[in-house]
């Protein structure tokens, strides 16, 4: 796998994390649309784990589009993704769609990828 198809895989990885952080937080507190919810930055970096507060219809629009990603300002990469929107606390950005297949292989999850182990 080379450079590009990882950092794809990291955003993948970040994601899922975040689908588990809002699926718990929608069971336990019934988030509304305009509630804020703290996600973890899906940019390309592995290491990171800054923080982003979005509202949950903002992390719910963004997850309506799967090639998007929530990211800090400063960590997109431009080689690999492009901005599709600007706010004050985050940047969505979009990957091209074959990068995103190339990554995930075949894979319907990013656990059957092999980074988060097995469902449980």
């Amino acid at each position: 796998m080379n450079e590009i198809e990882h950092s794809a895989r990291v955003q993948l990885l970040f994601r899922d994390v975040n689908e588990r952080i809002r699926s718990l937080g929608e069971e336990l507190l019934s988030l509304g649309g305009d509630d804020e919810i703290e996600i973890v930055c899906e940019c390309v970096r592995s290491s990171c784990a800054t923080r982003i507060a979005v509202t949950a219809a903002t992390y719910n629009h963004v997850r309506e589009r799967p090639r998007c990603f929530l990211v800090v300002p400063g960590h997109e990469r431009l080689d690999v993704e492009r901005v599709v929107e600007q706010h004050g606390s985050h940047l969505v950005v979009e990957k091209d769609e074959g990068l995103l297949e190339r990554a995930t292989a075949g894979r319907t999850t990013v656990a059957e990828a092999g980074y988060l182990g097995p469902e449980r």
